[in-house]
């Protein structure tokens, strides 16, 4: 009884002090850097107070006192479930939650949450795909309160999903705010829900998300992962579907579509990868995948209308180009580009090209290259192979100037030859024309 009593008599303390109807008590208690709670009504700001105490009792009390309409803490930096999830209490955000009260408002923290959820998915992705090392750098260690709420977000997802494998999407696109989840939250979620194989109907969920009508763009950083995580996945299903892959390629937030593999410095585009998963040289794919273009003794393809098949499904997918497939860089410097890149067969050694097969390897997921047998190892040094993929096999010595990273590299290098080569062709077709009328000169004079 002493216990409870005390906790009341301090929970009246702390809203007589945090509280007060005076404005110079309140300018005091924002200057002495109390998080802003202007705007929330008094019924609010005592459920503030009580959750920061983190008695259930107190909470709801405090709760009961709440109209339907002061649920909502928009505005607020701090928010009864945002301190709840700070503080890791529990039963307070198992309470909030089953009374709805503002679920999808974390505050000031809601942000760093959401990036975090991102990344915990992405780790169990990651894993899926047996990309151990990304996988470890995604990993979040949340509390037993982040892990409810994240498990209460997975379920409102889960339930969108069902709507959107069974409902009218554009219908259903107009309703989806009645949720209360954040539209880019929302989109951030589905993306991954696709990526883990939680909705198997590409066309639906693409166009689904598409369509959410979304004020916020992704940011550049969760759209790399995200982006990143979709040329991994597509890679090891040889490009079954890459509608979402093309989808998040054209987001202004992404910089670039080249990809740098394995913080290599190699930076590829989809398009070259797509040729690669879909080559001889993809040596670590899984047992039940066959080689669409790869070649026979013959140098035949194996299935020309299968690999066909495949390049138009690429092809339709909305890809973003870009003006090279793959830019060789070292420490920040542009090595070389290349606008097309070939396939080299070495004709003495095992017919294997090093880009092709290094690239193989690290998209499989193996962990390292130590008792790997590698086709083009007479070319390298044995203590080379080990844990690190040897990028270097592949590149150049010579750098450039250094160069913006864009999908537009080295552009005015190339609209120079460009514009070298087209005064070349004219001259040739000036001489030719010079030629033609001195031949038919000759032949006027004979006659």
């Amino acid at each position: 009884m002493i216990k409870v009593a005390f906790l009341i008599l301090l929970f009246a303390l702390i809203q007589g002090c945090s509280f007060g109807k005076k404005t110079t008590e309140a300018n005091n208690i924002t200057a002495r850097g109390e998080r802003g709670t202007q705007g929330l009504s008094m019924p609010q700001k005592n459920l503030l107070a009580a959750v920061k105490l983190g008695n259930l009792s107190l909470v709801e009390q405090a709760f009961s006192k709440l109209q339907l309409t002061e649920y909502s803490f928009g505005g607020s930096a701090e928010t009864p479930l945002g301190i709840a999830l700070r503080t890791n209490n529990l039963e307070v955000a198992k309470f909030l939650v089953e009374r709805a009260v503002d679920i999808y408002n974390l505050g000031d923290i809601q942000s760093s949450f959401e990036e975090d959820l991102l990344k915990n998915r992405n780790h169990k992705l990651m894993t899926q795909l047996g990309h151990a090392k990304i996988a470890q750098k995604m990993q979040i260690s949340f509390s037993e309160t982040e892990q409810f709420l994240s498990n209460v977000y997975a379920n409102s997802v889960s339930e969108i999903l069902a709507k959107i494998k069974n409902g009218d999407i554009r219908g259903f696109t107009a309703r989806v705010g009645l949720y209360g989840m954040s539209c880019l939250l929302l989109k951030t979620q589905l993306i991954q829900s696709v990526q883990l194989g939680e909705l198997s109907d590409m066309g639906k969920a693409v166009e689904f998300i598409e369509r959410l009508p979304c004020d916020e763009q992704l940011k550049s950083g969760s759209l790399h992962i995200l982006y990143e995580a979709e040329l991994i996945r597509q890679f090891q299903r040889l490009f079954e579907d890459p509608r979402l892959l093309g989808y998040l390629s054209r987001q202004p937030q992404l910089k670039t579509t080249m990809w740098d593999i394995d913080s290599s410095g190699i930076l590829m585009h989809p398009n070259l990868l797509f040729r690669i998963a879909l080559s001889e040289d993809n040596l670590f794919l899984k047992g039940d995948q066959v080689y669409p273009c790869g070649r026979t003794e013959d140098d035949e393809d194996y299935d020309q209308e299968l690999c066909d098949a495949k390049m138009k499904i690429f092809n339709e997918a909305g890809i973003k180009a870009s003006d090279f497939e793959l830019i060789e860089t070292r420490n920040g410097r542009i090595v070389r580009s290349y606008r097309n890149v070939y396939r080299y067969v070495r004709s003495i050694l095992a017919e294997a090209d090093a880009l092709y097969f290094l690239v193989s390897f690290y998209m499989s997921g193996k962990p390292d290259m130590a008792n790997i047998s590698v086709p083009f190892v007479q070319d390298i040094e044995v203590e080379k192979l080990g844990e690190s993929i040897p990028w270097s096999l592949v590149r150049p010595s010579r750098p450039k100037p250094t160069v913006q990273m864009t999908d537009e590299y080295d552009e005015e290098e190339w609209y120079t030859k460009q514009q070298r080569l087209k005064r070349e062709r004219e001259d040739r077709e000036i001489e030719e024309e010079k030629r033609e009328s001195m031949v038919s000169e000759k032949d006027s004079v004979s006659q």
